[in-house]
């Protein structure tokens, strides 16, 4: 295999085992297992970029054997890819559904379930507030 077909491979293939390992990490729910998960895919990302950015033109010079290592490095790598982005916004997804509950829940906490004449909400704090001032 020649050098450049070699380094694009193992490129494509790195990156793919980036995405593999902070997938798994979003996956075991461990936050410190993400960080660095998100960090070493950063990494590798920015390892990578250049050999990628070089390599534009070497499937066209490469044999018909190093064209099905390139092709199957690349659909690897296009599954993984996929697989994380997927991930990810399911994870923040549900993240943000997470904080929306709190908030609701929050907010009913505060309510001391009574209205204003606008229709908005008493806050209980707004109803201590009352109540130590009539007081």
């Amino acid at each position: 295999m020649n050098r450049a077909v070699a380094e694009l491979t193992t490129a494509l293939n790195r990156v793919a085992a980036a995405m593999d390992a902070e997938v798994e990490a979003v996956r075991s729910g461990r936050a410190d297992e993400l960080s660095a998960a998100a960090d070493r895919k950063r990494v590798v990302l920015e390892e990578v970029t250049p050999i990628l950015q070089q390599s534009r033109d070497v499937a066209s010079a490469a044999s018909p054997g190093e064209r099905t290592s390139l092709m199957e490095a690349t659909r690897r790598m296009r599954v993984a890819a996929d697989r994380n982005a997927a991930t990810l916004q399911g994870a923040l997804q549900g993240a943000r559904r997470v904080y929306a509950c709190l908030a609701d829940a929050a907010q009913a906490a505060a309510s001391s379930g009574t209205y204003r004449p606008d229709g908005s909400r008493h806050c209980a704090e707004d109803s201590v507030g009352t109540i130590r001032r009539q007081a």
